[in-house]
């Protein structure tokens, strides 16, 4: 006789606004997901009778390996689910697990700058927890960060074929999960490169790393490296601990960007905790900015205030 699943144990698990998307478009991908005997959860069929609400999706999401986000118009409204989505993406981190995000019926861009709708959520979110700031900050960082993510943007688009392209997805990450602790191990670079995309991406960073393959460095830059649906901090951390060397590349805009300055504050834990080097590079900016926070980094780190602390 088979022995049951644990409760905690699934495969996938669904983020979603049940007002918004139970009744078509996660019904369908509950479905197509049970028919491929992918086990799913989805938190209004697989709540244990008499257990908090909070225990068993806490569960769940520990439990699970590929998290689903249905990004839907009224996502962001519900507090529920942005404490869900915070906690898929803690899990995401310290695990290296995948998160799928799919935009069923609102823009890429309102998720990941906050607007439209998704901006007046948030301008709800203010007022009422107008005493805990940081808190909504944090979650519209979450958002930020999970909407970035490579997924599935379902407008004008027939549900039918963007679900079988979902779980053919799903399907190829299942080949790899078994092997999850070998690939940490294999992960070897020389080098990893910090640096501000949009400033050298297409400039100095490219010619830099060109350099060092000539040279047979491995360097690793996060936009080359990263698997499709992989959050991009389970990368970048395994990276950053498996190099043993440093650069940063300081540019205008570096500061501007919290998850520049995260990765920073990685790579500064690293390299005191191993005794590896950093090695700073200053491309457009003056290292007493830097060094001071002064002039555009000052503005930078003032726009930031507390939630950088």
């Amino acid at each position: 006789m088979t022995s049951p699943r644990k409760k905690n144990d699934h495969t996938v698990f669904v983020s979603f606004r049940g007002t918004d998307t139970r009744f078509n478009f996660t019904d369908h991908l509950f479905g197509a997901l049970q028919r491929k005997r992918i086990f799913t959860f989805r938190d209004d069929t697989n709540l244990q009778k008499g257990n908090s609400i909070a225990s068993d999706l806490i569960q769940a999401i520990e439990g699970s390996q590929v998290f689903i986000v249905v990004f839907s118009k009224n996502y962001a409204s519900s507090t529920w689910c942005l404490r869900e989505l915070a906690y898929i993406l803690n899990c995401s981190v310290l695990y290296g697990k995948r998160v799928l995000p799919v935009f069923y019926d609102v823009d890429l861009s309102e998720v990941r700058k906050q607007s439209g709708g998704y901006g007046e959520s948030f301008n709800y979110h203010g007022k009422r927890f107008q005493d805990h700031s940081n808190m909504v900050q944090r979650r519209r960082e979450t958002l930020q960060l999970v909407g970035n993510i490579s997924g599935w943007d379902l407008r004008d688009k027939p549900h039918h074929a963007e679900l079988e392209n979902i779980i053919e997805h799903i399907n190829i990450l299942g080949c790899k999960f078994p092997s999850r602790t070998k690939d940490l191990v294999e992960i070897n670079y020389d080098v990893f490169v910090s640096f501000r995309g949009p400033d050298t991406r297409f400039n100095f960073t490219d010619h830099f790393c060109a350099a060092l393959q000539r040279r047979g460095i491995n360097a690793f830059r996060d936009d080359t490296k990263l698997k499709k649906g992989e959050f991009i901090a389970p990368g970048l951390f395994r990276a950053i601990e498996a190099s043993q060397v440093y650069i940063v590349v300081f540019s205008k805009n570096y500061a501007s960007s919290t998850w520049c300055l995260r990765e920073l504050e990685y790579i500064l834990h690293c390299s005191k905790k191993h005794g590896k080097h950093v090695l700073p590079v200053f491309y457009d900016v003056d290292p007493s900015e830097v060094q001071k926070q002064s002039g555009g980094y000052g503005d930078a780190l003032s726009k930031h205030g507390l939630n950088m602390v």
